[in-house]
């Protein structure tokens, strides 16, 4: 099978994905197109919603609209990882590669959720998330604990914070990064406060400005682009800015067809630039 671009390259098995084009998590829940049912062809890779090792979690997700974007509390990771792995890995596309998150928590937790995904041999990598407010000590930590099972492991780094964690995550052992987790914001609804992560296409400037500080400090490992990418030019504005891949979120939700478009788009661009020391087969 042709692949075009390893987000795993110092990884003894790598993550070879046959596009650029990712499906962020939450976007399919765990990892399979039925809630939001959108295109698969062109997608290399897709995210699952979050598992965790824990039994305690959040209310479940709440979504506020507001002009320009949204606010969104995402949903709450599986209380029952094994069983529900087993009804839900049957339905994963086949064509993909499956990308598991771990939600953020501590590292016995995290460590737990990844013990029973990898079981699972459908599963390709993890992506560690983590929340802006924990320590950096904890997600080096989370990290760590999380190789121990010889699968890819991806971090996806605050976009606030990226320059800040670029550096200790690497050394930590991460094999890519996901530039990065949206700001957090509150807004009131009723007689409480919802905190959840904003979307929208203003994040882009904020993407393209994380990813310039990254680069440089990243030793080379790739980088996934996430946040505010809504058009096919806004994913080349990050291929341009040095990412190797991009992970379309919320605009997926009012354009189901917007991955099929962003992979000819990044298509056209790898032919017009011919991106050297990559394996195209």
């Amino acid at each position: 099978m042709k692949w075009t671009v390893d987000l795993a390259p110092h990884h003894k098995s790598g993550l070879p994905l046959t596009s650029r084009v990712i499906i962020a998590a939450g976007i399919s829940c765990l990892g399979h197109p039925s809630q939001i049912p959108y295109e698969v062809e062109g997608v290399g890779a897709i995210i699952t919603g979050p598992w965790s090792g824990l039994e305690d979690h959040p209310p479940y997700p709440v979504l506020v609209r507001r002009p320009g974007g949204l606010l969104w509390v995402p949903p709450r990771p599986p209380h029952h990882t094994t069983a529900t792995l087993k009804r839900i890995a049957p339905k994963w596309p086949r064509s993909v590669a499956i990308i598991a998150a771990l939600g953020p928590g501590d590292v016995d937790s995290t460590r737990e959720a990844a013990r029973r995904l990898a079981r699972e041999g459908r599963v390709a990598g993890f992506l560690v998330e983590v929340d802006e407010e924990e320590p950096l000590s904890q997600v080096v930590a989370r990290v760590d604990g999380v190789r121990e099972f010889m699968v890819p492991t991806w971090v996806a780094l605050p976009l606030h914070r990226a320059r800040e964690w670029v550096e200790p995550v690497v050394h930590a052992g991460a094999d890519a990064l996901l530039v990065g987790m949206p700001p957090v914001g509150v807004w009131p609804r009723g007689d409480r406060v919802v905190r959840g992560r904003l979307y929208g296409p203003l994040l882009l400037p904020l993407t393209l400005a994380a990813l310039s500080q990254v680069v440089p400090l990243a030793r080379g490992l790739p980088l996934i682009a996430q946040g505010g990418i809504h058009t096919p030019r806004d994913a080349v504005r990050c291929l341009e800015a040095g990412a190797a891949a991009v992970a379309l979120d919320a605009a997926v939700w009012v354009e189901p067809d917007l991955p099929t478009r962003v992979h000819e788009a990044v298509v056209a661009w790898e032919q017009e630039h011919s991106p050297s020391g990559e394996n195209t087969e």
